[in-house]
């Protein structure tokens, strides 16, 4: 199983413009993940633009694979995306976005502490004249850390017992 952090706040929005599906909110039209994207909800720009959404808490996860999923289409754009943590940047990288939507995913190396998950945000922009559309933003995590025992069993229903007897 993985964990999932989707936006959940606006933390600067800069000069973007979004759909507006009913809601004064960038973070929400690019707040669905991956498995199920609405390419029809966006925030867009014509040139050069940043905006940071808050993302939703994780738990510390356990060890393995973390990854930045960004839907996105362009044409001619460079999109930066930095991942901060508790407002400090923790990896930054870009991609060259010419075209329909498509995915765009970055494995995350950066070292991260288990306040950080509580804490994490994400700015993209455009660097460039061009334009730039994001749909979907995803932080992908495993599940998180400390499992193999502890707490409280299975509980099962007493008609179990009579069905045994």
């Amino acid at each position: 199983m993985a964990q999932f952090a989707n936006p959940d706040s606006d933390i600067s929005v800069g000069t973007w413009s979004w759909t507006n599906d009913g809601s004064q909110q960038l973070w929400e039209q690019i707040d669905e993940g991956i498995a199920s994207p609405d390419d029809s909800t966006y925030a867009q720009t014509f040139g050069p633009a940043t905006f940071e959404v808050g993302l939703e808490s994780l738990s510390e996860p356990d060890s393995g694979t973390r990854t930045v999923r960004i839907r996105a289409a362009g044409s001619g754009a460079t999109m930066n995306v930095v991942l901060k943590a508790n407002g400090s940047t923790k990896q930054s990288w870009s991609h060259s976005v010419n075209g329909s939507y498509a995915t765009y995913s970055q494995t995350i190396t950066a070292s991260l502490t288990s306040s950080d998950y509580a804490n994490l945000s994400i700015s993209v922009s455009l660097s460039g004249f061009g334009s730039l559309s994001v749909s979907t933003i995803e932080f992908e995590v495993p599940d998180a850390a400390g499992g193999g025992g502890g707490g409280e069993g299975p509980k099962l229903h007493p008609e179990f017992f009579i069905m045994l007897l």
